[in-house]
């Protein structure tokens, strides 16, 4: 069992995703701060060649902390409709999809 495994099934590490005015940002929280930099750079990897696959354009971003940025999701996560205006419903299924990807990436470890 790898190490960012070990972590995951510990809950020493989380993913979850943030929204940061027009940005979209997928972030690790790691407890144990003698494995941040590995764990990081483990999950980055894993998130940068799935998401490439998806055909989900993202950049790489972030420092290391406690609670870091990975990356970020390239374009607004906000779909605007013909009329300029916010399509909630496409808005929140792209979010859900992203959701669901995001959750998924757990199981590659």
């Amino acid at each position: 069992m790898s190490l960012i495994q070990q972590y995951f099934k510990s809950t020493k590490v989380q993913q979850y995703l943030q929204l940061e005015e027009n940005k979209l940002v997928f972030k690790l929280y790691v407890k144990d701060g003698t494995n941040r930099k590995k764990i990081r750079d483990q999950y980055r990897k894993v998130l940068l060649n799935e998401a490439k696959k998806n055909q989900i354009n993202i950049k790489k971003s972030g420092r290391l902390g406690k609670t870091m940025s990975i990356a970020h999701i390239k374009s607004d996560y906000r779909i605007i409709d013909s009329n300029k205006s916010l399509d909630l419903d496409s808005t929140i299924s792209y979010l859900t999809n992203i959701a669901k990807f995001q959750k998924s990436l757990v199981k590659l470890f």
